[in-house]
């Protein structure tokens, strides 16, 4: 197997999924800047949903401050 097609295993997939959700984790619980980021990162992705929401109509996602 070349290192390429390694990637395409289902098992190394979910080993690497496995080490960065408990590394996120393990951020989001014991890290002191965790909430700034946490709501930092979830207004990014809440972005465009706010950008459809003012073009349609819908509701808009809250604005999370630490």
């Amino acid at each position: 197997m070349r290192e390429s097609e390694a990637l395409y295993n289902p098992f190394v997939q979910l080993a690497i999924g496995a080490v960065f959700w408990t590394a996120t984790i393990m951020y989001v619980c014991f890290a002191q800047s965790a909430p700034a980021v946490t709501a930092d990162c979830l207004n990014v992705l809440f972005t465009p949903w706010n950008i459809l929401a003012d073009l349609s109509g819908l509701p808009r996602a809250p604005h999370l401050s630490p």
